[in-house]
């Protein structure tokens, strides 16, 4: 959250449990309706997997460093996230009334600003210590972008849920071949 206008560590902090706190099942919810829940929600990852490897292809020109291919994932994933974002902002604001009113329901431009402004915090701040689970999820898709010759499967998507859940709270973490190469090579 920006410094200033009275927000304090306090708000940054119950911000962030707000976030840590959302499921799975709610956060499909917001996205799908209130009527869906995880289980009944089949994607289908061969078409999503084929879908990213023709964008991929499709914006392989001009060759992008690291640092601006990561940057832009992490952007995507704030960008993805953003009525999420403003709801877990509505939610501080409703506990702290006497800093500042509760805001209004949000447009798509102004939750697009708010997922910029929480990017660039992120990338100015350096903050995936703090926030891991976006600082992988980030690299893991920087990485595919990256290696040209790596065509997402699948059955990558399960995987990469399954380590941007665990990662961040393991000392050991044990995979494929493939998947360890792509977290470690850099």
């Amino acid at each position: 959250l920006p410094y200033g206008d009275g927000i304090t560590d306090e708000h940054r902090e119950a911000f962030a449990e707000q976030l840590w706190n959302i499921n799975t099942e709610e956060t499909v919810s917001r996205f799908f309706g209130a009527s869906l829940t995880v289980n009944q929600i089949r994607p289908d990852y061969v078409s999503l997997a084929r879908n990213i490897n023709e964008q991929n292809d499709a914006h392989a020109d001009p060759i992008l460093g690291w640092k601006q291919l990561y940057e832009s994932e992490v952007r995507a994933v704030f960008g993805t996230f953003g009525e999420i974002v403003w709801d877990g902002i509505a939610y501080l604001l409703s506990k702290h009334p006497d800093v500042l009113p509760p805001p209004p329901i949000p447009t798509l431009a102004q939750q697009e600003e708010m997922a910029n402004v929480l990017a660039n915090a992120f990338l100015v701040k350096q903050l995936w210590r703090e926030f891991p689970t976006i600082h992988i999820f980030a690299t893991l898709y920087a990485r595919i972008r990256r290696d040209r010759l790596r065509r997402i499967k699948a059955n990558d998507f399960a995987d990469f849920d399954h380590v941007t859940a665990a990662l961040p709270h393991c000392t050991a973490f044990l995979t494929e071949k493939s998947l360890a190469n792509l977290l470690t090579t850099g």
